[in-house]
C-alpha cells in the first residue's frame, strides 16, 4: 500500500511535463471551436496566439505543432520572414497542420512550398462530402470508420496530393469532392498535414464524432504521439474496473480495456469523466489514452507504442472516485 501511494504521488507530480506544446494561429472564425476540441482532450499545451497576419514568429521554438487556420480572413497573408520561420521550424522536427483556403492564395508561397497537396486547386460548392480512408493502417484513421460524411455548408476544394518524393506524401482520405482531402506528408525532420476541405466552420454540425476523432488523430500524429482507438462494447458493466492489458509483454501494441458501471441521477444514466494516463518507471506521463467523459459501459482501448523503448511502464484510470494502477512491459 505504500507503495501504490508514493507512486501516485510521482505520477501527479510528472503528470504534465511530457504534453506537447501547440500554436493555434487563428483565421477569425475556426479557432475557437479547434481549440476547444484539442483542450478536452487534456492531452496538449494549447495557445491562441493571435490572427495569423499579426504573428511576428515569437517563441516558435517551444512550439512541437503549429496549426495555421487560414478560412473567413483568407485575403490576408502572412510576411515571408514569419513564414520563413514557420517553415524552418518545421525542418527541425515540428509539424504543420493547414487547412482550406491556404493553399489557394499564391501570397503564402513559402508555406505552400512544404505542404503536401498541390496548390494550384479550384473549388465547387455544396453541402457535404464523403471521406473514404485511402490509408486503412495510417495513424490518422485511427479509430474513424472507413467511410462517412463531413457536413460543410461553403465549398471543397479539388487538390491533389503532391508527388515530390521529399514530401513523401499520403492521402488518408479522399473526398468525394477533394481528390485528397487528407493528406499527410514530411519536411525535413517534421511532418505536414493539410486538410483540403474548405467552409466546414460555418456548419452547426461539422464537429461531429468522426471529425473530432480526426482533429485529434492529426495533431497526435504530428506532435509523433501513439495512436489511439477507443472501441465501445455494448456491455452492462456491474462495477468499475480496469483490466490487465494483453498482450503483456507486448511489441509494440497491446489492449487495455476498462468497466464504468451505471451511475443513476434524478436526470438519467449519467457519463462519467475517465481519465486513463501512461507514465514511465519514472512516473513521468508518457501519453494520455483517454481525458472525456464516457457513458456506463465496457471500453477497449488499443494503444501502439512503436516509437517507444523497452521497457516497464504503468497505466492509470481515474473514473468517478475509482482509481487503479497497472504495469505493463514493452519489450522490442
Amino acid at each position: 500500500m505504500k507503495i501504490r501511494i508514493i507512486l501516485f504521488i510521482i505520477l501527479s507530480a510528472a503528470a504534465l511535463f511530457s504534453q506537447p506544446n501547440v500554436l493555434i494561429l487563428e483565421d477569425g472564425g475556426t479557432e475557437d471551436s479547434v481549440y476547444a476540441i484539442l483542450n478536452r482532450t487534456g492531452t496538449f499545451n494549447l495557445t491562441l496566439g493571435g490572427p495569423y497576419y499579426l504573428y511576428t514568429g515569437q517563441n516558435i521554438n517551444q512550439y512541437n505543432v503549429i496549426i495555421f487556420l487560414n478560412g473567413i480572413d483568407w485575403s490576408f497573408t502572412m510576411a515571408d520572414s514569419v513564414q520563413q520561420k514557420i517553415v524552418t521550424r518545421i525542418s527541425q522536427g515540428a509539424g504543420l497542420f493547414t487547412i482550406e483556403w491556404v493553399t489557394w492564395n499564391s501570397t503564402f508561397q513559402i508555406v505552400e512550398n512544404i505542404l503536401p497537396v498541390t496548390t494550384d486547386a479550384t473549388y465547387i460548392e455544396n453541402t457535404t462530402e464523403t471521406l473514404t480512408k485511402i490509408a486503412t493502417t495510417h495513424n490518422i484513421g485511427i479509430g474513424l470508420p472507413n467511410s462517412f460524411q463531413l457536413p460543410g455548408l461553403h465549398s471543397f476544394t479539388l487538390e491533389t496530393r503532391d508527388t515530390n518524393p521529399n514530401k513523401q506524401a499520403v492521402t488518408v482520405f479522399q473526398g468525394s469532392w477533394s481528390n485528397s482531402a487528407v493528406t499527410a506528408g514530411v519536411w525535413g525532420n517534421g511532418r505536414t498535414v493539410h486538410w483540403s476541405s474548405a467552409g466546414h466552420y460555418s456548419s452547426n454540425n461539422i464537429w461531429d464524432n468522426n471529425t473530432r476523432t480526426m482533429l485529434v488523430n492529426i495533431i497526435r500524429f504530428l506532435a509523433g504521439m501513439a495512436p489511439v482507438a477507443i472501441n465501445y462494447h455494448n456491455a452492462t458493466a456491474g462495477s468499475y474496473s480496469l483490466s490487465q492489458n494483453y498482450p503483456n509483454p507486448f511489441n509494440p501494441s497491446t489492449t487495455i480495456e476498462f468497466n464504468i458501471p451505471n451511475q443513476s441521477s434524478p436526470s438519467g444514466v449519467s457519463d462519467v469523466a475517465v481519465k486513463l494516463i501512461v507514465y514511465d518507471n519514472l512516473g513521468r506521463e508518457i501519453t494520455t489514452l483517454v481525458n472525456e467523459p464516457l457513458k456506463p459501459g465496457a471500453y477497449k482501448i488499443e494503444w501502439n507504442a512503436e516509437n517507444l523503448s523497452s521497457a516497464v511502464y504503468y497505466y492509470r484510470i481515474n473514473a468517478g472516485k475509482f482509481t487503479d494502477v497497472k504495469k505493463m512491459v514493452l519489450m522490442k
